[in-house]
């Protein structure tokens, strides 16, 4: 199975290390401020990521932010809820 990156990276090169750069981007912002994102379910939040068609789903447990899903959005996104458990 081929990785993000490295899909990104056959497309153009290089462009796999700036996926990964705008993911770290996009978890520091969380970790930052993690209620600045919407609410997508009752407590699971959504953070979208720059420059790439995915989002960063997290949950916050007390003191710890838990992200249980990096998602693309080419991807049903039911399949969120169905593997997760989120209704």
């Amino acid at each position: 199975m081929i990785t993000s990156k490295q899909w990104y990276d056959e497309q153009q090169d290089g462009l796999g290390f700036e996926f990964i750069a705008e993911i770290k981007k996009t978890i520091k912002r969380i970790e930052q401020n993690p209620l600045q994102f919407p609410k997508e379910k009752t407590y699971i939040h959504k953070a979208l990521v720059d420059r790439f068609p995915y989002s960063i789903f997290f949950y916050i447990n007390d003191i710890t932010i838990n992200i249980f899903a990096i998602f693309n959005h080419s991807r049903n996104p039911k399949i969120i809820g169905q593997r997760y458990k989120i209704s």
